[in-house]
């Protein structure tokens, strides 16, 4: 998936200015390791990375297009670091996620990241993907999923039993709506109110 930032933003000269758009732009998650802002509890535990660091690229410094929505964690870890030309030669890039398809560039197995390209494999190892809370994150989401496939199938299960009893199966319809709302809110989580 490709996340698609708006045409035409306001133009501000302090870079600051422009998080509400970028919380919005990204979907309320981290632009590199893709957490929801409401696992860190905060907006102010979000920040906002300049993708092409400010100490290399100063011109770029409020530039809409350089900004990433992104957690404390990720903006840490990549800091101003940006690959050097040996680096970019061997196509060692940061992955953009407004500009590239994560999904092209790095698979989860058991939970993992596994690289599928170069830029995947850079990207997971500079900002450590695969460190231990991001792991705990990714376990809970999987658990969570897995509780409502078991409800989903007995639903599923009672409801082909209830097909003689119309109001039974209303009833069971409506449990299936819930845990379908369950399952939506897992994926896509209410923003933080600022």
């Amino acid at each position: 998936m490709i996340l698609h930032r708006r045409d035409n933003p306001p133009k501000y000269a302090e870079y600051g200015r422009y998080k509400p758009l970028l919380r919005a732009d990204f979907c309320y998650r981290c632009g590199y390791c893709r957490t929801h802002e409401s696992t860190f509890g905060s907006v102010r535990n979000m920040t906002i990375d300049h993708f092409r660091p400010r100490s290399r690229f100063p011109r770029l410094a409020a530039e809409y297009s350089n900004l990433h929505y992104c957690c404390s964690e990720c903006n840490t870890y990549k800091g101003d670091r940006w690959p050097t030309d040996d680096e970019l030669a061997n196509e060692h890039r940061f992955i953009d996620a407004c500009v590239d398809d994560v999904d092209d560039h790095y698979e989860y197995v058991d939970l993992v990241i596994k690289p599928r390209t170069s830029p995947g494999e850079f990207t997971a190892a500079v900002l450590r993907l695969d460190r231990p809370m991001l792991l705990t994150r990714r376990r809970a989401i999987a658990a969570r999923r897995a509780e409502i496939a078991v409800m989903l199938d007995r639903i599923e299960r009672i409801r082909i039993a209830a097909v003689e009893d119309p109001g039974t199966l209303l009833d069971v319809d409506a449990v299936r709506a819930d845990v379908l709302d369950q399952l939506h809110a897992l994926d896509n989580p209410s923003p933080l109110t600022s």
